[in-house]
């Protein structure tokens, strides 16, 4: 089927991205894995990661990663962007796994060098905000679960590639620059995934003054707790999935 289309129909490549990745009726709402053995075959029998990857160039160029995210169209993440993506990720990590590294720097890549160290920040920042903006995966609908899963395996196999020879210029191009900010907002202790509670500063019960101003105070609080929450639940999913994006001495 592949070989019959070519690479210039990108709604026919869509359509077979859809036929194998996505429920027929089109839904978020339904698993969407292909079997490993058809899996296998989309990677290493046909081109289509090879075809798939000039599809979300637009994507690529655009330097926001909130932008981008938008435009996969949260929370569903089912939409036509969003499912190539998701496909090009896991057929391509597949065809990764079993390559050697003078194999991923030569012809045997079916990504040029350039391609690659263009592709890598884009994944890098979108993965990062995929997991920051929402970091329970159990809330998520299947077709955001995959896409997210198929992102974080992707970035962390050229990640560990990296490790063994340079992909990039360096180990901070991978550094996503608003983790710090994270770590600030989440001042608990975290053990990938324990924590221990902070001790209060002040233990005196709250004083009521005439004004009333208590009760603001203590919304000020409830918020601020509920922020403090949010960011230490996303602290927590960046140390499991995507560790890399954190300055090690911070790690």
């Amino acid at each position: 089927l592949l070989a019959a289309i070519g690479p210039a129909r990108d709604d026919v490549l869509l359509a077979v991205c859809r036929l194998y990745f996505a429920p027929s009726n089109g839904s978020a709402e339904a698993e969407v894995d292909p079997p490993l053995e058809v899996l296998q075959t989309l990677a290493f029998a046909t081109p289509l990661a090879e075809w798939l990857y000039p599809t979300f160039g637009g994507l690529m160029r655009n330097r926001s990663s909130e932008a981008i995210f938008e435009a996969l169209q949260p929370p569903q993440l089912a939409n036509a962007e969003a499912i190539r993506l998701r496909v090009f990720c896991c057929v391509y990590a597949v065809q990764l796994q079993p390559m050697y590294d003078y194999e991923f720097f030569g012809d045997a890549n079916p990504l040029r060098p350039e391609e690659v160290r263009e592709l890598l920040p884009f994944l890098n920042r979108l993965a990062y905000h995929f997991v920051t903006s929402m970091p329970d995966q159990a809330t998520l609908l299947p077709a955001a679960k995959a896409l997210r899963t198929s992102l974080t395996s992707l970035i962390n196999l050229l990640y560990q590639r990296h490790q063994r020879r340079a992909i990039l210029d360096n180990d901070a191009a991978w550094i996503i620059p608003q983790s710090r900010a994270l770590l600030r907002r989440a001042p608990l202790v975290l053990n990938l995934g324990t924590t221990e509670e902070a001790v209060p500063e002040d233990d005196d019960p709250m004083e009521v003054d005439e004004d009333g101003r208590a009760p603001e105070a203590q919304r000020a609080a409830a918020s601020a707790t509920s922020s403090q929450a949010s960011a230490e639940k996303a602290l927590q999913a960046v140390l499991s999935e995507m560790p890399h994006v954190l300055p090690f001495e911070d790690r």
